[in-house]
């Protein structure tokens, strides 16, 4: 025998061991063309037992776990799947059923949770589905309905969220199809049923008005796109209705002058985009519309002189920078105009030194071809140390302590290149006592 030595009884025929790589059991040429088979495993399990005719699979087989629970009912005729097929957990629950026409699939298909509750219904046409599609949640309501049509999307699909109180289906968001490409429009839903965003797909890209909304119902998006990129004037808005950004898109990018507001409709921020990165003069103003900081970005990279102020108008410091590096810095003054020495900062190397609007230490780093690297220390307002560490291209690197207000250890851990944390980190309640550890990797 090629795959099975096999031993012939009155009806059935029995083989010491099963191939191992595949559910289905592998005949050879000179296997016994009508009999019964059973096959076993080299412990001498029973792990398949089923009719051989004419050197073909027949009928019904069982597959077994270990121990003689099924595991598989399948129907076969002329060696391939024809009927029912249904598999079992080994409690003996059903986990699928499904129906095959000359080994493809073809009819009803089933999936079940451990509790025997229906979790997925659908239909298959000669191996694709072709049917409604249904997900249920365990407690009955619908997950998801899907429609196809030759094995491809089409139709409109319906997702949704539990059940509500009184039994009804709520939509979570709507889908189109026209044969597996987007098309239509597509609506998300908030659990209110308020209509949460709406948009159209045009041959699979993203087409015409494009809007979102907040649970309350008030509009937070309102913009358009063409073929698939975002164009022409958007706007943003807070919960409360009030514009919070308003600017152009060009396929796809942010083009020309964006205006950003603050939540009492006073204007926050104001500069051009070319490229989808900030360029030219921005301007960034305090709550009280009075300048806060103002300068020049070159391929959204800082660039050239910049200037911070207090909502009082007083200057706060000069900063001069090149391309993303910061190269030089005037004295400190505080809010009342007071100079204060802000480190030997020159060319982007040396010791920066911010303060307090009144003057209280706030940062003490050291810095290195215009970029913080080195050591780096933060103090509160009331002169306790709030974090120190180094600090390696603008991104904490190596070992780093973070304290509380009253000066106990908030945590403590390592950074990796790129400032992402790595390694134990221990993290303390306000009182200093260690709560847990945390592995970051």
């Amino acid at each position: 025998m090629k795959y099975f030595i096999l031993s012939l009884c009155i009806l059935s025929c029995r083989a010491t061991t099963v191939a191992q790589a595949s559910k289905e059991l592998i005949f050879s040429r000179d296997t016994i063309k009508n009999s019964v088979f059973e096959g076993y495993d080299q412990h001498g399990r029973l792990m398949a037992k089923g009719r051989i005719q004419d050197n073909q699979k027949e009928g019904i087989w069982r597959y077994f776990y270990p121990g003689l629970t099924v595991r598989e009912r399948v129907a076969y005729r002329n060696g391939k799947k024809h009927g029912l097929t249904t598999t079992y957990d080994k409690f003996g629950g059903i986990i699928t059923t499904s129906h095959f026409k000359d080994g493809v699939l073809d009819g009803p298909y089933e999936e079940y949770y451990d509790l025997g509750e229906i979790a997925l219904t659908g239909q298959y046409d000669s191996g694709k589905k072709d049917s409604i599609w249904i997900e249920f949640a365990p407690d009955g309501s619908k997950n998801y309905t899907k429609r196809y049509r030759n094995d491809l999307p089409h139709g409109k699909w319906e997702f949704y969220f539990s059940y509500g109180d009184w039994g009804v289906e709520i939509i979570k968001s709507i889908e189109r199809y026209h044969y597996g490409v987007k098309s239509g429009k597509w609506q998300t839903y908030h659990p209110n049923q308020k209509l949460k965003s709406e948009f159209h797909y045009k041959n699979g890209l993203l087409e015409g008005k494009y809007r979102e909304f907040y649970q309350s119902g008030k509009k937070s998006v309102d913009g358009e796109y063409k073929l698939g990129l975002k164009t022409g004037k958007w706007l943003s808005f807070l919960q409360k209705g009030t514009l919070y950004a308003i600017g152009s898109f060009e396929k796809g990018q942010k083009t020309a002058l964006w205006k950003y507001f603050k939540e009492n409709g006073a204007i926050d921020t104001e500069g051009a985009y070319v490229n989808d990165m900030r360029e030219g003069q921005w301007i960034y103003y305090h709550t009280n519309g009075v300048l806060e900081m103002i300068g020049s970005y070159q391929l959204d990279e800082k660039d050239g002189l910049w200037g911070l102020f207090y909502p009082n108008e007083q200057l706060q410091q000069e900063q001069k920078w090149q391309k993303g590096k910061l190269l030089e810095v005037s004295e400190f003054y505080t809010i009342k105009g007071e100079p204060l020495h802000a480190g030997d900062l020159k060319n982007g190397d040396g010791t920066y030194i911010e303060y307090y609007d009144e003057g209280e230490p706030k940062v003490d780093a050291e810095m290195n071809d215009g970029y913080f690297s080195g050591n780096y220390r933060t103090y509160y307002k009331s002169g306790t140390v709030a974090s120190f560490g180094l600090m390696k291209d603008n991104e904490p690197f190596g070992y780093w302590y973070y304290s509380f207000k009253n000066g106990k250890t908030e945590s403590e851990g390592n950074y990796q290149s790129g400032g992402t944390k790595t390694g134990v980190w221990k993290y303390y309640n306000p009182r200093g006592r260690l709560i847990k550890r945390v592995n970051h990797d």
